[in-house]
């Protein structure tokens, strides 16, 4: 939903909001960061989650998320609340692992660690856990993948990667000439080094 071609100043915006842009409360933060992700835009998940979630009281104080982005003891303020915006935020936008069909029988893993040099997760599909972790800075990270039996990914990384011998490439997608994909077979585990991603 951009109009004309002011993508570049409306992730800008999204990413460093202007004073007087209102942001949803936590319970629905979780879009502008799903856009975030879906941008390439780490830094400012990275920098949203560590900045504004982590300094949350209901966080510092009683490991919870709270409804609103202040919250007052002794009140009937919601110290527990829905709030899921930084798990789906790992995810999805960090690990990159969204779905492609009904049942997750199929995803995709764009990895987009950004300044992160430790990212471990477990994605939960109805075929099992997605196991993912992704350690190092970039030009030397470690990307390991687990995939259960019934689930199989289609890995999107930066097109100078090589992600070595087992790995066969998948179609590609002609609107991305940065990036190339890889098929990963269910039930297997990958191991790779990148470089650029």
């Amino acid at each position: 939903l951009i109009p004309g071609d002011n993508r570049d100043a409306v992730i800008e915006a999204l990413a460093h909001p202007p004073e007087g842009m209102g942001l949803s409360f936590p319970a629905n933060a979780v879009w502008r960061l799903w856009a975030l992700g879906k941008a390439g835009r780490a830094d400012a998940i990275i920098d949203e989650i560590t900045g504004r979630w982590y300094n949350m009281d209901s966080v510092q104080l009683n490991n919870t998320l709270q409804e609103h982005w202040s919250v007052r003891p002794d009140t009937r303020d919601q110290w527990s609340h829905c709030a899921v915006g930084p798990l789906f935020a790992a995810c999805q936008g960090l690990a990159g692992i969204t779905p492609l069909e009904p049942g997750q029988g199929k995803v995709q893993i764009k990895p987009k660690p950004g300044r992160l040099e430790k990212l471990n997760l477990k994605y939960h599909t109805p075929s099992g856990e997605i196991a993912f972790s992704c350690t190092g800075s970039r030009g030397d990270r470690t990307l390991e993948i687990a995939l259960p039996e019934g689930c199989e990914a289609i890995l999107v990384v930066d097109r100078r990667e090589e992600p070595g011998p087992g790995v066969e490439s998948a179609e590609p997608d002609h609107s991305d000439r940065d990036h190339s994909a890889y098929r990963l077979e269910a039930g297997q585990s990958y191991r790779m080094a990148l470089q650029f991603t």
